[in-house]
């Protein structure tokens, strides 16, 4: 039974052909339903709500953003939620350097969203198609946008300048800026309160294992370095995208098999990863299952997460904790968490880069989590963090 409450907090992750949503109390954390609107503008087009454990699935054919967000004011109208809902909070993947909060959404925040295109050209669109069509549906409410990369604004230079000619910084914003910010925020709050430790007293290693992956050195809740870097193709082995590769690969595949630069980065998206090491896919449910029945490729790709050998430790005192968490099936995060630290135990000596990031020699305290797998926080965890920055 949903309890009276002042604010409930509608949450968004508006992609190019799907929303995520969710309907928050930010603060009991009371979740009065979720959803997701999911192939959009295509036949398939359905919205599925989940509330109270159960699951309608209706379908929407050929539905746009429009659609979605119909749907959603019909569930709200159901449950006598709409006069109750008093911010709309919305997840936008890249601010660069122009936003490093939240922010309440005006025309100069959408044009700093819009000036970030480049960055992210396949999600900052997206994003903003969906705050415009959540904008026509809730005229009257705030709303609010969270950026993916605004908790990594705390790295210093020596972590986020890469070793290019200074002019590519300046001119063109050529930086590492950092992803799933909301994610290891999240994840450093709940290891603190795991621990029984005040955040500002430890030092954190945090990972988000889903489709996309990465790591993060945390200071006293800061981030000091992350994997992930002008893109989200950058650092480790993901579902799709390759991580690291060597940055002439473009040049010699032009070269030697003829791609053009968009081809060969739309291939490091969309073909790599965990799907290009196994040809099968990146499920990791049946990944572990073919690696099980002998299939080389995906034995390949269930070794494909791991932090690069040879990489600068973060030599702190005691050894960093490793929280962790994302879209990686409980089942197989545990299994994920030992191939990134290189054995069963988290590794103490996991680091991000040579020659840059983290805290060298760092005096303060830090602790080792080694807890199962299912008792860190899950996937839907992220909503409340959201709902908490937009309230």
């Amino acid at each position: 039974m949903l309890q009276n409450a002042d604010m409930w907090t509608l949450v968004l992750n508006c992609g190019s052909s799907s929303v995520k949503f969710a309907v928050l109390n930010p603060g009991t954390g009371e979740q009065a339903f979720s959803g997701l609107a999911e192939r959009l503008g295509s036949p398939g087009a359905r919205v599925v709500i989940t509330r109270g454990g159960q699951r309608t699935e209706t379908a929407t054919p050929n539905a746009e953003y429009a659609g979605a967000f119909g749907a959603l004011l019909s569930e709200l109208d159901h449950l006598d939620l709409t006069p109750q809902v008093q911010v709309v909070g919305h997840r936008v993947v890249h601010g660069g350097h122009l936003f490093s909060a939240p922010a309440l959404i005006d025309e100069a925040v959408l044009e700093g969203v819009r000036a970030c295109i480049p960055l992210a050209p396949l999600h900052n669109p997206a994003n903003l198609a969906g705050i415009e069509a959540a904008q026509r549906a809730f005229p009257e409410l705030p709303q609010v946008a969270v950026f993916d990369t605004a908790f990594h604004q705390s790295m210093p230079p020596l972590a986020y300048r890469y070793a290019v000619p200074e002019a590519w910084y300046t001119r063109h914003g050529v930086r590492r800026y950092g992803f799933h910010g909301t994610s290891h925020a999240y994840v450093a709050q709940e290891a603190a309160r795991l621990l029984g430790r005040p955040l500002e007293t430890l030092n954190l290693i945090t990972a988000h294992l889903g489709n996309g992956c990465s790591v993060a050195a945390l200071a006293g809740g800061k981030s000091v370095d992350t994997s992930m870097g002008l893109t989200p193709l950058e650092g480790l082995v993901m579902g799709t995208r390759s991580g690291d590769v060597d940055p002439n690969l473009h040049d010699y595949l032009a070269r030697q098999a003829g791609l053009s630069l968009e081809q060969v980065t739309a291939a490091l998206n969309r073909q790599s990863g965990l799907l290009g090491l196994s040809g099968l896919g990146s499920d990791m449910r049946e990944l572990e299952q073919a690696a099980a029945d002998g299939h080389e490729g995906a034995r390949l790709a269930n070794r494909g997460l791991r932090l690069p050998p040879g990489q600068e430790h973060c030599r702190y005192d005691g050894g960093p904790a490793h929280p962790g968490r994302a879209g990686v099936h409980r089942r197989h995060r545990g299994k994920q968490r030992r191939r990134a630290g290189g054995g069963d135990q988290p590794s103490a000596s996991a680091g991000l880069r040579a020659g840059r990031g983290g805290q060298r020699g760092g005096s303060a305290r830090t602790e080792r989590i080694h807890r199962h797998a299912g008792k860190y926080p899950g996937p839907g965890d992220r909503h409340q963090r959201g709902a908490d920055d937009r309230a």
